[in-house]
């Protein structure tokens, strides 16, 4: 590939390729490299959400206690979690050279951040809660 200028190359068969184009042939490269890791969240994906919606939909039927809630709020969180973060991890792991917004990806660290941090507390409560109940 030679340069002509700053927004195009050419290629061997003297056709012009544009910046995007190239950026995508890395995306496609890039997708191929992190496949393994594509299909592992994705396995996350659909068992988090089968395995939180039953938690949710088993535990609501349960009688009100903490431990209820707690479990009630920490499947929500997750749920969460499986419908927002795996599914923008999968985006940006796709278009890891052409993602185009720096204000999206922001926002995804920030949203995965607290649910993290969501969970986090939630479990400190449960901690607390059986520590409490124990002593």
């Amino acid at each position: 590939m030679t340069t002509t200028d700053g927004n195009d190359f050419r290629d061997s068969s003297d056709r012009t390729v544009s910046d995007y184009d190239i950026l995508r042939q890395l995306d496609t490269k890039f997708v191929y490299d992190l496949f393994p890791s594509i299909m592992f969240v994705c396995a996350l994906l659909v068992m988090g959400l089968i395995g939180n919606t039953l938690a949710f939909l088993v535990y609501r039927k349960f009688s009100p206690s903490s431990t209820r809630t707690y479990i009630l709020a920490i499947s929500a969180v997750d749920l969460s979690t499986n419908l927002i973060s795996y599914p923008t991890s999968l985006v940006e792991m796709s278009f890891h050279y052409t993602f185009v917004h720096a204000w999206q990806c922001s926002l995804i660290r920030f949203v995965t951040s607290a649910q993290i941090i969501a969970s986090a507390l939630i479990l400190v409560a449960v901690a607390l809660d059986r520590h409490r109940r124990v002593c």
